[in-house]
């Protein structure tokens, strides 16, 4: 695997309406950012679809509570803000070539389309 980045949709963003619906778009996308002489670089790009917040109706349903100062006793998790702004899907870019030696390149033009890959910070949060 030469780049990867995970791009994260929240209840408003528009995943169907974005160069990740499709892999074409995705790796059109990709080969516009390169420099000349790599747009014909052998390469191949894999966009995993997950549902980040799975139904709650399984084992776990009706388990999750959290505290609500306002009315002095814990509510369902699922009712909460916080819950609310939980990503519904995530999609994992993903581009493969057949050497490393253009990985810098291609993750360049990655991060200009999703971003730059960030590490988590010491405390992981």
């Amino acid at each position: 695997m030469a780049a990867e980045r995970t791009v994260f949709f929240d209840p408003n963003a528009a995943e169907h309406g974005s160069i990740f619906s499709n892999e074409l778009f995705f790796e059109q996308a990709i080969r516009e950012q390169l420099p000349v002489e790599l747009k014909d670089l052998p390469l191949r790009v894999d966009l995993p679809r997950h549902v980040h917040r799975p139904g709650t109706r399984g084992p776990s349903g009706g388990h999750n509570f959290l505290y609500d100062p306002a009315r002095g006793q814990p509510v369902p998790l699922s009712s909460s803000e916080l819950f609310r702004q939980i990503p519904l899907s995530y999609r994992i870019c993903r581009v493969y070539a057949e050497s490393s030696a253009h990985n810098a390149a291609l993750s360049a033009a990655l991060d200009i389309l999703v971003g730059p890959g960030v590490a988590d910070d010491r405390t992981n949060m």
